[in-house]
């Protein structure tokens, strides 16, 4: 039985992805590590029971409390609770294959979690190479996990393998039990973000802004478009942001169908150290540098071809981790804690630089005012289904979204990280994602995309192959030009 401590209703943060499980339009993330050492269902268990332990929230699911649909009542009708038992074979699967590549990672794009159900909102997958080598997946729901909570349990589970002994051979099957391992816990087992971050409190100035003055923008913004292709460029010293018609193809992803098919782009150490210093050398992040090449190679390849003769512009997502905003406690935060940066860019033309640049600044600004995630609020006071799909009909979705991890630091144990891929599920609203990680042997970014897609070639060549492989080369061959020759 658990203990009325343990249960509390999810806040909206937790409504907004709950909604995205029940309606289907959203699978999973996941990352992925290959270790310098094979791992044995043993040890693997030894370590998942000692992680759980640390991190009561890998504990947690969600369960509805009556029979009334939960998008009439906004997802109000639901708890959060722990389950009464974790067993090994629940979350954890040894597979064999050829090879670790694309196809892997669309099998693990299909991973779904259910709510309302005796297991968690996370699993791991071994899968086994005919050589030996091994790739570790760990997948989430987005419920109580984003990408930096990932990273965060790679770190656990490696310190996990590190501290095991090679004794520790034999499985164990029960990972989490309630009645031994919880029911006398005195305190809640897992507070939600917006307990633990104070910052999701919308102005005045917030309300009015989401509720006046952007319907009243995205009214008027075919005329400002129109009006402004009437206009010399020459009236413009910044690119003209926001104005151009936005991306969007029909390539029948219907509301629940969330199938992602992926690419990778591999970056050895020295190329990442160009770039890096190509970057510092132009006062730029590597996220916004690697963000605005991927646009601009899809639009020399993907947009051309799906919109022949139009110049099209994009509306982008750079997601920003929001504990980054934390000034009170320590301690890692466990949740869902994303702002995001959205940005309208218009059909590239000339130097790439002075959009980096651009969004460079945009950056700064919503780090400084911290306004997406105040407007996270905002959804407390909506319908959520209906506000996913209003931003489909009226916006055609977002053409981009790009998630940055970091770097994964050596750890100097028995268990190293010698390869990572991040990657995750396009959902409703997405046309494209742009997912990068590294560790010391270099960057990976996978290249999530829609399945329709797979119908163009450029030359009798899949149009996405030809774009991944744009996108890598030019990365690393605008990070060895003069910069003045950019301007």
């Amino acid at each position: 039985m658990i203990q009325n401590i343990h249960i509390r209703k999810p806040d909206f943060n937790e409504r907004f992805y709950m909604c995205r499980n029940y309606e289907k339009l959203y699978t999973n993330f996941n990352i992925t590590v290959k270790y310098n050492k094979p791992i044995t269902p043993g040890i693997l268990s030894n370590a998942l029971k000692t992680m759980i332990h640390d991190n009561p929230v890998m504990t947690l699911n969600c369960f509805q409390t009556d029979q009334i649909e939960p998008s009439t009542v906004n997802y109000r009708n639901q708890v959060i609770r722990p389950l009464e038992k974790i067993r090994f074979r629940d979350v954890a699967e040894f597979v064999d294959i050829n090879t670790f590549d694309e196809s892997i990672l669309e099998q693990l794009g299909d991973e779904t979690f259910p709510m309302n159900c005796d297991k968690p909102l996370w699993k791991i997958k071994v899968f086994q190479q005919a050589d030996g080598q091994q790739y570790i997946s760990m997948i989430y729901e987005h419920i109580f996990f984003d990408g930096n909570s990932g990273i965060h349990f790679q770190k656990e589970i490696a310190k996990a393998l590190d501290e095991s002994q090679e004794s520790e051979q034999e499985l164990i099957e029960d990972l989490f039990d309630y009645e031994k391992d919880m029911k006398s816990n005195p305190g809640p087992v897992h507070l939600p973000v917006t307990e633990q971050v104070k910052l999701f409190k919308p102005t005045f100035f917030t309300f009015l802004r989401y509720h006046v003055t952007e319907p009243v923008l995205q009214f008027f913004r075919p005329l400002l478009a129109y009006i402004r292709q009437l206009l010399p460029n020459s009236w413009f010293k910044k690119p003209t942001f926001g104005v151009s018609k936005l991306y969007h193809v029909d390539l029948n992803n219907q509301l629940g169908d969330c199938k992602t098919k992926f690419k990778i782009a591999r970056f050895t150490t020295e190329e990442v150290k160009k770039m890096i210093k190509f970057c510092k050398a132009n006062d730029l992040k590597l996220t916004l540098y690697l963000h605005i090449i991927a646009l601009n190679a899809l639009q020399s390849t993907v947009f051309s071809k799906t919109h022949p003769n139009e110049q099209i512009g994009t509306r982008s997502v750079c997601a920003i981790d929001g504990r980054r905003y934390r000034t009170e406690g320590s301690g890692f935060i466990h949740g869902s804690i994303v702002a995001r940066l959205v940005t309208d860019f218009p059909y590239f033309e000339g130097s790439l630089l002075k959009y980096m640049k651009y969004q460079y600044q945009l950056l700064q600004t919503e780090l400084e005012t911290t306004r997406d995630i105040k407007t996270n609020r905002i959804s407390e006071y909506c319908n959520i289904l209906d506000s996913f799909k209003n931003k489909v009909t009226a916006e055609g979705g977002r053409t981009i979204v790009i998630t940055n991890l970091g770097k994964l630091p050596k750890f100097g144990g028995k268990y190293e990280i010698n390869d990572i891929y991040f990657s995750g599920n396009l959902g409703y609203m997405h046309t494209f994602n742009f997912s990068f990680v590294s560790c010391d042997t270099g960057l990976n970014v996978v290249l999530g995309y829609l399945p329709g897609f797979e119908e163009y070639f450029v030359n009798d060549k899949p149009i996405m192959d030809v774009a991944v492989q744009m996108f890598h080369d030019s990365a690393i061959n605008l990070a060895t030009e003069d910069t003045k020759d950019l301007q």
